[in-house]
């Protein structure tokens, strides 16, 4: 802990602030995520998916998920769009 001088003192207060405050947010993209992987049927999954990919979205933009494993996420929501038309949504993996 640091408690020698002001500055470090104030920056350890932000960080378990910082730190709060992003894991909400990532608990965010995992609802999302987990949200359109039980989708039951097409309308539901687009309505998920719509939010999912917003959430996704504003967290890489702020800094909180990188662009690419953004992008990646993304991607691997949409590719489950062609599961959902042939057949039951597919479940996570354990």
């Amino acid at each position: 802990m640091a408690n020698r001088h002001k500055s470090s003192i104030k920056r350890a207060r932000q960080t378990v602030k910082r730190r709060q405050k992003n894991r909400v947010k990532r608990d965010q993209i995992k609802e999302a995520i987990k949200s359109v992987q039980n989708a039951k049927d097409t309308a539901e999954y687009q309505a998920s998916f719509k939010k999912a990919t917003k959430v996704i979205s504003r967290l890489a933009t702020k800094g909180i998920l990188h662009k690419n494993t953004a992008a990646r996420r993304q991607s691997r929501l949409a590719k489950l769009a062609s599961k959902v038309g042939k057949s039951a949504p597919a479940q996570p993996a354990a």
